[in-house]
């Protein structure tokens, strides 16, 4: 009996190694397909694009728009290089002590021109200010991207909201969050909420439920990355029905 509990010990721990193994090749497989799809779409527009301009017969008009397509398509590939150094957690960061509260106000005309007019955007900011340590321009691209998906959750026309709080974290309370003092910035909506299936799969690069065209699935996974790369966290509140809550916890 002892033996073939210990036998059955040893293929349980085979089986889940076997998966572990299975699972970052398949993740390996959705990463590199997704870069190269991009890339090849990136590079047909600028390769294209330079072959036209060594034609003597274009015009001027013409040799001036294929130049801006060209470098318009040559800077989403910057933009996607961007994207993946802050998901493999490779950029260079530059963190200052801030006042997150002034940094969420002086960036509200930028938000409210993302979220569109049909949006009710909301802030509520704990009084006395609350200072992070944190890098400003990636801090400012991760709350974009989270509004963002949050105006899209609700198809553009509901509320959304930005809340700091100074807040004591326990241990083991959030994943991967050494116990502390931290600033949680919540960005909430009242949309349909993110099944469960979905929101174990949100941060996975590429990963996307929008429509063909309408986003890379690198958003989130940037965000991810990023605050990994801090030392920070993310945690996401949210069920079919009730909304999503999305936490950001900066030391």
């Amino acid at each position: 009996l002892e033996d073939r509990v210990g036998k059955a010990l040893m293929d349980k721990a085979q089986a889940e190694a076997d998966l572990m193994h299975a699972q970052r090749m398949e993740a390996v497989g959705r990463l590199t397909g997704g870069v190269a799809h991009d890339f090849n779409n990136l590079l047909t527009v600028v390769i294209g694009g330079l072959d036209m301009l060594l034609n003597k017969n274009v015009d001027e008009a013409r040799r001036l728009k294929l130049t801006e397509a060209a470098l318009s398509a040559a800077r989403r590939g910057e933009r996607l290089t961007h994207q993946l150094l802050a998901f493999s957690r490779r950029q260079a960061l530059r963190p200052e002590s801030i006042d997150i509260n002034a940094l969420i106000r002086e960036g509200e005309p930028l938000i409210r021109g993302a979220l569109g007019g049909g949006m009710t955007y909301r802030t509520r900011l704990r009084r006395g200010g609350a200072r992070v340590r944190v890098d400003t321009a990636q801090f400012e691209a991760a709350l974009l991207n989270l509004l963002v998906n949050a105006r899209d959750a609700v198809s553009g026309k509901g509320l959304v909201q930005v809340e700091t709080r100074q807040v004591k974290v326990k241990a083991g309370e959030i994943a991967d969050l050494e116990p502390g003092d931290y600033v949680r910035i919540t960005v909430s909506d009242d949309g349909p909420g993110i099944p469960d299936q979905v929101r174990d799969r949100i941060f996975e690069p590429f990963y996307t439920t929008k429509a063909v065209g309408k986003g890379t699935g690198l958003g989130l996974s940037q965000v991810y990355g990023f605050l990994k790369q801090s030392g920070d966290a993310i945690h996401v509140v949210s069920s079919p029905g009730d909304g999503t809550r999305v936490e950001v916890y900066l030391p």
